[in-house]
């Protein structure tokens, strides 16, 4: 019965671990995907969504 319990644990480690894996994947594939803005220097949260509507066409978001 321990055995089961401990088989339990590390099935529920690997699993949180996956899903952390999945969620770094993720922000780092949109960090690289939407690399423009960093050489973007925005002063307003305006100027950022005009710029995010001008360039609507070739910013690319990941899913």
């Amino acid at each position: 019965m321990g055995d089961k319990i401990a088989i339990n644990w590390i099935a529920i480690i690997l699993a949180v671990l996956f899903i952390l894996a999945l969620y770094i994947l993720m922000i780092l594939a949109l960090l690289f995907g939407l690399e423009v803005f960093v050489y973007e220097d925005f002063e307003t949260p305006e100027e950022a969504m005009d710029f995010i509507v001008s360039n609507k066409n070739r910013i690319v978001f990941s899913s």
